[in-house]
């Protein structure tokens, strides 16, 4: 065997071989046969060779040579391209058919050779829920997330400010403008009408130290504490407007701690009303909230709806602060402060400035509002970041005037809103009705109630205070004729 090898070998460098092309060897005939067959095996497993690359014009030497050991046969899957300087010992016995199911749980060791066009600087806290055209060479400083419905945001946005329901099938109140202030009737008997809005909403404490009723659905971000002289009668009341929560839903609603140190009633004046307590915190005497309801404990409680609505309340005060007078403030009767609606704007702007002190003159005994405020959107604002005492008096439109069936009119209760946005204290202080909705934007601001009543929305988005042993909140939206304007960003909330 050793012989013919040897032989074979030495025929094949000697020279051109009879019957063949003069310039073609022996060794050339069977170097491209077999480079043929290796070709069309390699074909056949599915490689993609190139064969444009042409042979070497000189004999290769010993160790260039590929073949000159003879190899037992042709691998089942040759390797791709250009055999290596420095082939593996052996070839696999076939390749993988497909990639691996799931990728390896490290990045590779060396990163993409082109970074992106323009990387932020620093990754964001928190991403946009929206992709803007281009990227940012900064992050923003303040990421946002856009609220679903902006129309729901209209003036102190729904569940707020008009009367609204969350009960399929059973619908809000439908009447145009709330009844008056009256003893409650036989509620076994009376025909009861529901609004499941936010009558009181505080951003931190609400703290009861005096009081007498608090009139429909009450929401405390933080605690909710009756100390023994608080007012013992929440949600329905003995005289109010009653329209109330409906039966079997969340009446108030506490994001902390839940304090009472007496007896305090809520929906116990008749059988059928079933108004729940829910609070996430802890609970003190809870046993003392009584209720045809349930009082629940639930720290998973959601509510991060009312804190998105706490920033709304923030970014509207403070807007609404802006604007422009378009009204009147009449002082020139000294016995009372007229507001003078003008015959052409629809919403009405009345701005106190810092340092007015016509609100807590006590010689000023009446708020009386100009017959061309029928059927206008009205905002007071009251400026200054100290401390604003108003003192509740007689209000008065066309003659009438208290909370009675013959009073003041309802439609205009609900058609004005106060707006405190930056006083760390206000005092609303007295013996009478105070008329219209109130909001604060101060989140560190307190509200001292300090009254014997108020009808309207009371949005306070620091802490309330209840100091009055006869004082009262009733139950009145904000539905003004005309909503109020707001700023371009109003749906975009910080995160």
């Amino acid at each position: 065997m050793k012989f013919s090898y040897l032989l074979w070998f030495s025929l094949s460098v000697a020279g051109p071989v009879s019957g063949l092309n003069n310039n073609r060897t022996l060794h050339d005939v069977i170097h491209e046969e077999r480079r043929y067959v290796l070709f069309n095996s390699r074909r056949l497993s599915g490689e993609c060779l190139d064969i444009c690359v042409p042979d070497k014009t000189s004999p290769p030497t010993e160790a260039e040579d590929p073949v000159g050991v003879e190899t037992q046969s042709p691998t089942d899957s040759p390797t791709t391209g250009s055999p290596t300087a420095s082939p593996t010992n052996k070839p696999t016995a076939s390749p993988t058919n497909k990639p691996t199911a799931s990728p390896t749980n490290k990045p590779t060791t060396s990163p993409t050779n082109k970074p992106t066009t323009s990387p932020t600087n620093k990754p964001t806290a928190s991403p946009t829920n929206k992709l803007t055209a281009s990227p940012t060479n900064v992050p923003t400083a303040s990421p946002t997330v856009e609220l679903a419905v902006c129309e729901d945001l209209e003036n102190l946005g729904w569940g707020f400010s008009e009367a609204t329901s969350i009960v399929e099938g059973q619908p809000a109140y439908g009447g145009a403008c709330y009844p008056p202030i009256t003893v409650a009737a036989d509620w076994n008997e009376a025909t009861t009408e529901f609004d499941d809005s936010v009558s009181v909403f505080v951003g931190k404490d609400y703290i009861g130290l005096k009081g007498a009723e608090v009139e429909g659905k009450i929401v405390v971000l933080r605690n909710l504490k009756m100390k023994k002289n608080g007012p013992p009668n929440f949600v329905t009341v003995g005289g109010g407007t009653h329209v109330v929560p409906h039966p079997g839903t969340d009446s108030i609603i506490v994001g902390g701690n839940l304090e009472a140190h007496s007896n305090i009633n809520v929906c116990t004046d008749a059988p059928w009303m079933e108004c729940n307590i829910v609070y996430k915190g802890n609970g003190k005497k809870w046993d003392k909230w009584k209720t045809h309801g349930t009082v629940l404990q639930d720290p998973n409680y959601d509510m991060q709806h009312y804190f998105d609505m706490k920033e709304i309340f923030i970014k509207k005060s403070k807007y609404w602060a802006t604007l422009d007078s378009t009204g009147t403030i009449d002082k020139s009767k000294y016995w009372e402060i007229l507001f003078q609606c003008s015959d052409l704007d629809e919403i009405q702007v009345f701005n106190f400035a810092a340092g007015d002190d016509s609100l807590e003159d006590d010689s000023i005994y009446d708020f009386r509002y100009s017959d061309s405020c029928e059927g206008k959107s009205i905002l007071i604002n009251a400026h200054g970041e100290d401390t604003i005492k108003v003192l509740a008096r007689g209000t008065s439109f066309k003659g009438k005037s208290g909370y009675g069936p013959d009073g003041f009119s309802t439609c205009l209760t609900q058609s004005i809103l106060w707006n405190f946005p930056s006083s760390d204290k206000v005092k609303i202080l007295n013996r009478s009705e105070f008329h219209g909705s109130i909001l604060t934007g101060n989140p560190d601001g307190l509200l001292i109630m300090e009254t014997s009543g108020h009808s309207g929305r009371m949005i306070v988005v620091g802490t309330i205070e209840h100091d009055k042993a006869s004082s009262e909140f009733h139950s009145y939206p904000y539905n003004p004729p005309k909503a109020l304007p707001d700023q371009a960003d109003i749906c975009d909330m910080p995160r």
